[in-house]
C-alpha cells in the first residue's frame, strides 16, 4: 500500500479516499502498518487474551501528509480492515463513510498443521479500538451513514465521501 500512496504527487495531494469496503482484513501486523500511514503517533489497536493479557500496538509514525481522509466501509469491512478504520476514527484523522462494519474483532492463530494438510486455528483473544471500543459482534458505525443500495450503478458511498471532502475544503 505504501508504494501506491507514495506514487501520488504528495505536494499536490489535497485529500484521500481509502476504500475498505468488502475488505475481509488480514494480519494484525499489516493492519498496524496501514494505519500507521495515517496516524502520527499513539495506539492503533489494543488486544486482550487470556494467555497474553493486554497488548498495545502503536503507530510506527506516519510519513504521509495529513490531508482530509474519508474511509469507505460496509458490512464486508472486517477484521484487519476494521482495525485500520477504527484507529482512523478514534484518532480523528478521518471519517468513516458508508455502512456499519462486519464486527470481527477476534484474534485467531494457526497452531497446528494437520497430516491431511489442514490447519487448526484457535481464537486466542479479541481486539479493541485505540479508545477501547469493542468491535466483535458490534462493528463500527460510520460517521457519515449512507442509505440506499450498494449494487446500483451510482456509487453512493463515493459520492458522500467526495461531498465530505469538498465540505472539508478540498477543491475538486
Amino acid at each position: 500500500m505504501g508504494q501506491a500512496l507514495f506514487s501520488f504527487p504528495l505536494d499536490e495531494l489535497r485529500g484521500v479516499i481509502l476504500d475498505l469496503r468488502n475488505n475481509p482484513g488480514g494480519l494484525l501486523s499489516s493492519a498496524v502498518e496501514v494505519a500507521s500511514f495515517f496516524i502520527d503517533r499513539g495506539v492503533v489497536v489494543r488486544t486482550r487474551g487470556p494467555s497474553f493479557g493486554e497488548k498495545i500496538y502503536r503507530s510506527r509514525g506516519n510519513s504521509f501528509p495529513n490531508v482530509p481522509l474519508a474511509v469507505l466501509v460496509n458490512e464486508g469491512t472486517a477484521s484487519g480492515a476494521e482495525i485500520v478504520a477504527g484507529a482512523i476514527q478514534d484518532h480523528g484523522v478521518g471519517v468513516l463513510v458508508g455502512r456499519k462494519t462486519f464486527g470481527k474483532g477476534l484474534i485467531q492463530e494457526f497452531v497446528l498443521q494437520l497430516p491431511d494438510g489442514g490447519l487448526l486455528k484457535l481464537t486466542t483473544g479479541e481486539y479493541f479500538t485505540p479508545n477501547g471500543r469493542k468491535v466483535h459482534d458490534v462493528g463500527l458505525d460510520p460517521d457519515i451513514p449512507v442509505e440506499g443500495k450498494e449494487d446500483t450503478e451510482e456509487d453512493l458511498d463515493l459520492e458522500a465521501a467526495l461531498e465530505w471532502l469538498v465540505s472539508a475544503g478540498v477543491k475538486p
